[in-house]
């Protein structure tokens, strides 16, 4: 399964939400990327916080925590597709401070928003500066309770190497 710029794109439009889509390398340089360049093809995603915050207005509730992002990914035929979420992380320089309940409100509040629309990706991406990911991997196997094992850590070349190569 590969990102599909098309499929992301027609999620945003039938959520209503094509604001709401962003250059990822644009998204992941706000959330405090270094490595502002590392997509080259345009590729797009839906902005999950401005998803969320779009929802909380029309039905009049204050908006939850979500992930960063989402985008599609395809089968090669075109036929299966999922939705893949992913948090960034950039801001970490230790990660004492990440936190269990954290990570799981954001998965519920961004997999409620968009679940009706296409099958979800069975992990969740928490997406880490590379001298770090080790680092987090460690700390989400050693949360107390465990955090599910379909919440992953890595980096943003990991991401690219998954879903966008």
């Amino acid at each position: 399964m590969k990102y599909s710029k098309q499929a992301t794109l027609d999620l945003a439009k039938s959520l209503n939400k094509e604001e709401c889509l962003q250059g990822i390398n644009q998204l992941t340089l706000k959330e405090g990327s270094s490595d502002a360049n590392i997509f080259t093809d345009g590729e797009v995603v839906l902005d999950m916080d401005c998803v969320e915050h779009k929802f909380a207005s029309i039905e009049k509730r204050s908006p939850v925590k979500s992930m960063d992002s989402a985008f599609v990914t395809t089968d090669s035929t075109g036929t299966k597709s999922e939705l893949v979420m992913v948090e960034y992380r950039f801001n970490y320089k230790n990660l004492a401070n990440l936190s269990r309940v954290e990570l799981l409100q954001k998965v519920a509040g961004s997999t409620a928003a968009a679940q009706s629309t296409t099958n979800v990706h069975p992990n969740y991406y928490f997406v880490f500066n590379s001298n770090l990911k080790n680092q987090a991997i460690s700390r989400l196997a050693r949360m107390n309770p465990v955090i599910p094992q379909h919440y992953k850590a890595i980096d943003l070349k990991d991401i690219q190497d998954l879903f966008f190569s």
